[in-house]
């Protein structure tokens, strides 16, 4: 949900609103109510427009009230004058004080629709501005991909204003990008590295310096045996178009190496064939190239890579099938080319 500044809204002249008391700058919504307790109805981070009606001839209820409303999220009040109070009452600009909520004037003359309106149109602008942005830095992020992970990844953390990693299951670095002195890398590879972590995840910590950092995780697989895990880290909150923006990263990360992965298993196909036509018995030349190849996949301990040659499909067939049966028995990973 955006957010509007409360000065934003006072510089709306034709309005004439008249601040009163300081509070937050900025909300999320207004609505007009004048129940005595309307914390049923709001949303936080809204203001509350109202005569006081509820209070007419009891302005001693104020202070609970701005209490009611702090405690639900509620930013801070529009009280409408010239109706049931002619001023606003002292008790209410002493709670709204006292609770830290923002209180202004809004004179008899000014109809409470026509600054709901006001705040509804500039919503859907910043809805529609932020939209269109989100759409921009998609295609710029769709544009970085046609020059490989790295240049994506290059393009999604100027595109965040935030450091960006990308780390494999075994530790290993595909592409990292600090920025403002932060480094994602280490989220990155804990994310990847831990089968038990989840897939996507969210936090924030405090640096010794102060400064609040936050950090978005997302872990992913491509194979049942490969896990990526991708961070990003920033020292502002993400808001819901960033979050939006990284999981679009992480699908085209996804298809970058998913269509790497293809190329490897293309190659260990032609090596495969290629020994087989050579000799029966493997040249240490090609041996030599399958292990690079499969390397390139996993580490080479984590890997068995076998030539199996058959008089007849279905004796393949079979043997596959075998092989395949004791992958299963045995909780491997296995596919053939």
């Amino acid at each position: 949900m955006g957010s509007i500044g409360l000065k934003w809204l006072y510089n709306q002249r034709r309005l004439d609103l008249r601040p009163i008391v300081e509070g937050p700058t900025t909300f999320t919504t207004i609505q007009a109510t004048e129940l005595e307790d309307p914390t049923e109805f709001t949303a936080p981070g809204a203001i509350i427009l109202t005569v006081g009606l509820a209070f007419n001839g009891a302005a001693a209820g104020f202070p609970a009230y701005a209490a009611r409303l702090k405690a639900a999220g509620i930013q801070g009040i529009g009280f409408g004058t010239g109706l049931g109070f002619r001023t606003i009452p002292q008790q209410l600009i002493a709670a709204a004080q006292q609770e830290g909520l923002a209180l202004f004037e809004v004179p008899r003359a000014i109809a409470f629709n026509s600054i709901i309106n006001t705040v509804s149109s500039e919503l859907v602008r910043s809805e529609n501005n932020q939209q269109f942005a989100l759409h921009r830095r998609q295609e710029a992020l769709n544009k970085a991909a046609a020059f490989g992970i790295d240049h994506l990844v290059a393009q999604a953390s100027q595109e965040l204003d935030a450091a960006i990693a990308l780390a494999a299951s075994d530790g290993t670095t595909i592409s990292s990008h600090p920025r403002h002195s932060l480094d994602a890398l280490p989220d990155a590879i804990s994310v990847a590295t831990d089968p038990e972590a989840s897939t996507s995840g969210a936090q924030s910590r405090t640096l010794k310096d102060g400064t609040t950092v936050a950090t978005i995780t997302n872990a992913f697989r491509i194979q049942e045996h490969q896990r990526f895990g991708l961070a990003a880290s920033a020292p502002l909150k993400f808001d819901s178009y960033a979050r939006a923006l990284v999981r679009h990263l992480v699908g085209l990360a996804g298809l970058l190496l998913r269509e790497s992965d293809s190329s490897r298993q293309h190659t260990l196909g032609g090596l495969a064939l290629a020994a087989q036509l050579s000799s029966p018995a493997l040249a240490p030349s090609l041996r030599a190239q399958l292990a690079q190849a499969f390397g390139t996949i996993a580490r080479e301990e984590d890997v068995v890579y076998c030539l199996i040659s058959a008089e007849s499909p279905s004796a393949l067939d079979k043997a596959l099938h075998s092989l395949a049966g004791h992958a299963a028995a045995t909780g491997t990973s296995y596919f053939s080319l």
